[in-house]
């Protein structure tokens, strides 16, 4: 059964491409920390396999599930980011988060 990670930090990358913002997700605490490169979280949210890792961030007491999008260059140019699903709250809850130390 897959397991939801708490994200409660980021590390943001120099791009001002909005694909490019976030580079790791983490969370946990002490020796139970834990980072993902965005590429591998991206890979685990796609796959089909049971045992895939899901992600989420917590917003006023509320989970929300991070989820993958897809945003498209004028040039036809495709790039995937992690971002969370529309829960009504300003600003974006990932690039909101803390980084990750």
């Amino acid at each position: 059964m897959a397991t939801s990670k708490r994200v409660s930090c980021i590390t943001k990358g120099k791009g001002t491409e909005h694909w490019n913002h976030i580079t790791h997700i983490g969370g946990g605490s002490g020796s139970t920390k834990w980072t993902r490169t965005e590429p591998a979280a991206i890979k685990q949210l796609k796959s089909t396999d049971s045992d895939a890792e899901r992600y989420h961030v917590n917003v006023n007491d509320k989970d929300v599930k991070v989820i993958v999008a897809t945003i498209t260059e004028s040039n036809g140019t495709k790039h995937e980011y992690l971002k969370t699903e529309a829960d009504g709250y300003k600003p974006n809850n990932l690039l909101s988060l803390d980084i990750c130390s």
